[in-house]
């Protein structure tokens, strides 16, 4: 899979491969996290797009159904013998209707074609809900009326030649809001007017065009993976926000500052991934990179029904409440908990923001293993930005010694006076890795002369 980004936050063009594991090194403020979050923006929810886009649709069907059926709730309180409402049956009818996914297909084809399939399922839906409110003679009742109630099908016809079907344009207005929430608006700089991302994926391209008003998509997109984004370790102290079972902590592992996306009330956090798309055992390596960790830590998470999730030390009776912990526990504790309860999926794409920022170079090297077993183990697709020339050297180093070089690129982003990026794969070049260190430990070196004219130099 790749993924072509054009004017993006500060990103003017970027082309970027998706197999195996994905580095983007580079300095404070050059534009890795965009692309980990253009990935994460543009991907969010795609292998749930059906049920997004039947919820979406039957939404919008209820609310014109809502709208037209109140006249003719009073029509039938005005003109039969009914004592009061018959709200329950009435409503029941309409979810009924409003959820028919044959129904949606007959309206897509009358806004195309002109069927007069829906005419007869609103006749159908108008004779239905006169019987709730009279139980004899509603032909007589609906022949004597004829005028207003195809009066009253010509008024929800109007409205339903209105509802949007469209799936493209549906999935390309969903993915931009998605881009409005992950960049607060701001995924087209000022001095442009349109970004554009293309995904090349399975001999497919997909072409989204957004303006800060409207967004248009060449196709809609066929996406059967989880997309998800790692973005502080204080994703430890939320575990079980969304219940403690492996789909919650699944629903939680996306960005801290993103938490507000998709409400729940809209419906998009409300879907399940499937209990046929989980394993019921993690790979035998998986098991390998839980105890190494946990070997690491000197202890696990543990989760308690009443008290939430806690980190135990091995050795000490008490566990710990997570605000005792430090940001590189948690940072290993959350990956480890993750793995045994089986929220890491096989062909997971997983975003990790700087991950080594909380790490000591000891635990870096650890978590760089982790992520190249895992990646091994479950064939997951990892983007991973970081400044670190250690925790980068660790996923080179662990990626050869796993046999896994093959599934490594790695892109340093630069900034130059003007602001202009420059992007490039440099795994494959000859010198590309070698700068790349020298680049990110430039500073160490200046540091280094630093206390020499300081202190002074002594020639050995």
């Amino acid at each position: 899979m790749r993924i072509e980004i054009k004017n993006v936050g500060q990103i003017e063009k970027a082309v970027i491969d998706l197999e195996g594991i994905t580095v983007i090194a580079g300095e404070n403020n050059t534009g890795k996290s965009t692309i980990g979050k253009t990935v994460f923006a543009m991907l969010r929810g795609m292998n749930q797009w059906k049920d997004i886009y039947f919820s979406r649709c039957r939404a919008s069907l209820k609310k014109v159904m809502e709208k037209n059926s109140l006249p003719l709730e009073e029509f039938c309180l005005s003109h039969t013998d009914a004592a009061r409402r018959r709200t329950s049956r009435a409503d029941r009818l309409l979810n009924q209707l409003s959820s028919d996914e044959e129904f949606l297909a007959e309206i897509e084809d009358y806004q195309i074609f002109g069927d007069q399939k829906v005419h007869h399922r609103l006749t159908e839906y108008y004779r239905y809900y006169i019987a709730l409110y009279k139980k004899n003679d509603v032909q007589q009742l609906i022949d004597e009326n004829k005028k207003y109630l195809d009066t009253w099908v010509e008024a929800v016809l109007k409205d339903i030649d209105n509802i949007e079907l469209d799936e493209a344009a549906l999935q390309a207005n969903y993915i931009k809001n998605s881009f409005t929430s992950c960049f607060k608006g701001q995924y087209v700089t000022e001095d442009q007017s349109c970004s554009e991302i293309i995904l090349y994926e399975k001999q497919r391209e997909n072409v989204l065009k957004m303006s800060r008003v409207e967004s248009i998509i060449s196709a809609p997109i066929r996406f059967e993976n989880g997309v998800y984004f790692i973005e502080s370790p204080k994703i430890f102290d939320e575990i079980g926000t969304f219940g403690n079972g492996r789909e919650g902590l699944r629903r939680l592992m996306i960005p801290n500052t993103f938490m507000n996306i998709f409400p729940a009330k809209a419906g998009v956090l409300n879907y399940s991934i499937g209990q046929t798309f989980l394993d019921n055992e993690i790979p035998k390596e998986a098991e390998e990179v839980v105890l190494m960790l946990q070997n690491a830590m000197n202890g696990q998470a543990e989760y308690y029904v009443k008290e939430g999730i806690r980190f135990k030390e091995n050795g000490i009776k008490e566990s710990l409440y997570p605000q005792n912990v430090s940001t590189g526990v948690k940072a290993l504790a959350f990956l480890e908990y993750a793995v045994r309860l089986g929220a890491i999926q096989k062909s997971d794409i997983l975003i990790l923001d700087e991950p080594e920022i909380n790490l000591h170079p000891q635990w870096q090297i650890v978590y760089a293993r982790a992520l190249v077993l895992l990646q091994k183990a479950y064939h997951l697709t990892l983007i991973i930005t970081t400044h670190s020339p250690y925790f980068m050297r660790a996923l080179e180093c662990f990626s050869d010694k796993y046999d896994s070089m093959s599934n490594l690129n790695v892109y340093y982003v630069s900034r130059n006076s003007n602001g202009q990026h420059s992007i490039k794969n440099v795994i494959n070049s000859e010198y590309g890795m070698t700068e790349v260190y020298e680049k990110l430990s430039a500073a160490f070196e200046e540091l280094q002369d630093e206390i020499d004219e300081l202190y002074g130099y002594e020639e050995e």
